[in-house]
């Protein structure tokens, strides 16, 4: 099923006013025939997140994959001590992350 059946499903259903979506790219971390190719280009990731009471904006910034756990929580309100959370710091916090330390 893709992402557009699944979501006119939950429509259906009467389930979007309380489901929130996250969708996110792979970090690529794991070798392949292809990390020596890769590691030439800029990489990448994408989150996004939508649903009720969500912000609609764009971050463009150099983060990790740990930025996602503190994010996912700043978006549901939650008292982040210095908009961080383990190792990684909300995308919506002005504050450095480990990422762009080493930009």
């Amino acid at each position: 099923m893709n992402c557009y059946c699944y979501v006119g499903c939950l429509d259906a259903g009467g389930l979007l006013e309380n489901t929130i979506f996250i969708i996110q790219s792979d970090h690529l971390m794991m070798g392949s025939d292809f990390t020596s190719r890769l590691n030439k280009l800029e990489l990448r990731n994408l989150f996004m997140a939508f649903g009720p009471n969500i912000k609609s904006e764009g971050i463009d910034r150099i983060a990790s994959m740990m930025d996602v756990y503190p994010t996912i929580l700043d978006m549901f309100e939650y008292e982040l001590p210095e908009d961080a959370a383990a190792f990684g710091v909300s995308l919506y916090s002005d504050k450095q992350n480990l990422g762009a330390g080493s930009a």
